[in-house]
């Protein structure tokens, strides 16, 4: 896996060429590793009055999900 696409509802918006740590959960009972990424996209929108920003990451060092 490269990259991904996130959903936050957060009041600090992430911005291009932000490092961010990513954690995943549902893997191995919540216990996945922290990934690095690059904010590479991002947009804003409302749903039911709660901001939202998708990012679309990628990330530093190539992994599996079988990884996490």
């Amino acid at each position: 896996m490269t990259g991904a696409y996130l959903l936050l509802s957060t009041e600090s918006i992430p911005v291009v060429g932000q490092k961010v740590t990513v954690r995943f959960s549902g893997f191995r009972a919540d216990v996945s590793p922290a990934v690095e990424a690059t904010v590479m996209y991002v947009n804003s929108s409302s749903l039911y009055g709660e901001q939202l920003h998708g990012i679309g990451v990628h990330f530093i060092r190539q992994f599996s999900i079988s990884d996490l």
